[in-house]
């Protein structure tokens, strides 16, 4: 994100860029406005406030806006700064959607590979469930069809399943 600090006629006063907020004209430093600011956010931030606030100058409290700014989402903060000395300040806060998302969206991509993994986990839990469950069964019927067909020497192992040692 960036932050800058305007005057109300919309000359910067400071900013985060790596930019200096004046150009220097022989030996007087005359400031730039923000809307000629290098750095591409915050001419298209200026831009952006100059549109949507009818005159900077009357500015009294805090706005917040949200909005399409360099064809990014982006969140805007304008907060008035005064103090006793007699400065009159704008200071906007520019915060690009990505920057508080990434988390969001990296948080979002785990969830997602925890609940495949705790799919698969469980895939092959149940597989493993219904063999320790079915493989006994399958045995008992295996006896049962040999007993049915005169073979009656058939001796069944014992199951760990109650019920099914109860049949066998």
């Amino acid at each position: 994100g960036k932050a800058f600090v305007i005057e109300r006629s919309g000359k910067l006063v400071a900013t985060s860029a790596n930019e200096k907020p004046f150009k220097l004209d022989g030996t007087t430093a005359e400031r730039i406005h923000a809307i000629d600011s290098q750095d591409k956010n915050i001419q298209a931030a200026a831009t952006y406030l100059q549109s949507n606030i009818q005159g900077l100058a009357q500015l009294q409290d805090n706005r917040f806006f949200s909005d399409s700014i360099n064809g990014q989402r982006q969140y805007l903060k304008v907060m008035p700064w005064k103090d006793e000395m007699g400065l009159d300040w704008l200071v906007v806060l520019l915060i690009p959607e990505s920057d508080f998302m990434a988390q969001i969206e990296a948080n979002n991509r785990m969830t997602m590979w925890l609940c495949f993994a705790a799919l698969v986990g469980a895939t092959v839990v149940g597989i493993y469930t219904s063999r320790w469950i079915t493989r006994p069964v399958l045995k008992l019927s295996r006896a049962s069809e040999a007993i049915a067909q005169g073979e009656l020497d058939q001796q069944v192992e014992e199951s760990r399943v109650a019920e099914l040692n109860v049949l066998a």
